[in-house]
């Protein structure tokens, strides 16, 4: 699975991984494999 990122500032995490800061622009490949569901929360700030 792939994320592009068109708007804002969020967080991305997978399952026993560090959270990731995603910013508009990243693209975000997921690890085979990973598992779902992905948890993206948008930072309003």
């Amino acid at each position: 699975m792939i994320i592009l990122v068109t708007g804002g500032v969020g967080y991305y995490q997978e399952e026993g991984q560090p959270a990731q800061i995603i910013r508009e622009g990243d693209v975000v490949e997921c690890a085979a494999g990973a598992a779902l569901p992905f948890r993206y929360v948008q930072r309003t700030d």
